[in-house]
């Protein structure tokens, strides 16, 4: 999934990357619809560019989040 938009309860427009093809789908709690194909090489690369930064903000996270877990005293640790 390149980028998600909600619009409602469980609705939402989504872009998503499959098989080397960009699609802007409709999503509801009982449909999924094809809306467009995106074609334009630009607009794809700006939207993978996009995804792969906030990719890389939410592994940060993670490690930091791994780095503050090891320094927990093990008297804190489950078992």
């Amino acid at each position: 999934m390149l980028e998600n938009l909600p619009l409602g309860p469980n609705r939402s427009v989504c872009i998503v990357e499959m098989a080397g093809r960009v699609f802007l789908l409709g999503v509801t709690e009982g449909n999924i619809n094809l809306l467009s194909e995106i074609t334009d090489d630009n607009t794809i690369e700006v939207l993978r560019e996009k995804n792969q930064a906030a990719n890389d903000i939410f592994s940060q996270d993670i490690n930091s989040i791994s780095d503050l877990i090891q320094k927990i005293p093990p008297i804190f640790k489950k078992k």
